[in-house]
């Protein structure tokens, strides 16, 4: 979580409330994004395949989304957080 919340500091984000509020903000992923270097790709990561450009969504979205999936599977944050 730590290294997490640095990493969204380098990005920019303001941190205002608890780590596992912000946790659910975009504009935290948005920060990480920019500091670990998550680009969006039009190439999907499994298949290889091209999409159109409209159908494209940022890695930090997608990371995100990750993230609400594992807590309602019952994943903490901290476990999720170290899986990155």
């Amino acid at each position: 979580m730590e290294q997490l919340l640095n990493d969204a500091k380098k990005g920019g984000y303001n941190i205002r409330q608890s780590s596992h509020v912000m946790l659910y903000d975009p504009e935290l992923w948005q920060a990480v994004s920019k500091t670990r270097g998550w680009g969006s790709s039009n190439q999907c990561s499994q298949c290889g395949h091209f999409v159109k450009e409209e159908d494209v969504t940022s890695y930090w979205e997608k990371v995100m989304h990750k993230m609400l999936d594992a807590k309602i599977n019952g994943i903490n944050e901290e476990e999720f957080i170290s899986s990155l």
